[in-house]
């Protein structure tokens, strides 16, 4: 590959292989040939691709830094200010059989429908180790979107009041200011 430093990689019904990069863009090869698509000659953000998923029409989802989509001719870019996606950088992409997109950033999850995007953060999200998740469950809502964790993290996230918490790197202040740690459960 025209690189060294790659974060995903993909390969297609056809063959080809897609591997993203940092640096030299979305990189096709297709047994014989290298193709770079780059910031100069596609319709990405960014040369960092560190993402990719594909649906089964073959358009191919990435994370460059933000979702973009490529269909093998045309390229969309959905930026989080136009998307409601709450924050510019996404982490993860999934699929789902519904051929819901979910985009995993640092500040929530989101998921479209190819038509609406909707973002589950602290203010609409319910995480329970209680494993009967239908709408409206825990809050007569049936939009709020329920986490299924243990009953140590969902312990955690509720003492330190916010999602984004890691209670195996993460400290919280008491009252008095001093920083506390949790310890793993034995």
């Amino acid at each position: 590959p025209p690189t060294n430093v790659l974060y995903y990689v993909i390969a297609d019904p056809s063959g080809n292989v897609w591997l993203g990069s940092d640096g030299a863009g979305l990189l096709k090869f297709d047994g014989v040939n290298w193709t770079a698509y780059k910031t100069s000659n596609s319709g990405i953000e960014s040369n960092k691709v560190t993402y990719i998923v594909r649906e089964t029409s073959g358009k191919l989802w990435l994370s460059c830094p933000g979702p973009v989509t490529f269909d093998g001719t045309n390229w969309a870019i959905y930026s989080y200010k136009h998307t409601g996606l709450p924050h510019p950088g996404t982490w993860a992409f999934a699929l789902d059989k519904k051929g819901r997109k979910w985009v995993g950033t640092m500040e929530g999850l989101s998921v479209f429908n190819d038509t609406v995007w909707n973002t589950f953060d602290k203010t609409n999200s319910i995480v329970t180790s209680f494993n009967l998740n239908f709408p409206a469950r825990n809050d007569g809502n049936p939009e709020t979107l329920s986490f299924i964790a243990s009953p140590e993290i969902v312990t955690a996230l509720a003492v330190a009041g916010r999602l984004d918490f890691n209670p195996l790197r993460d400290s919280l202040k008491t009252p008095g200011g001093r920083e506390i740690v949790f310890q793993a459960p034995s």
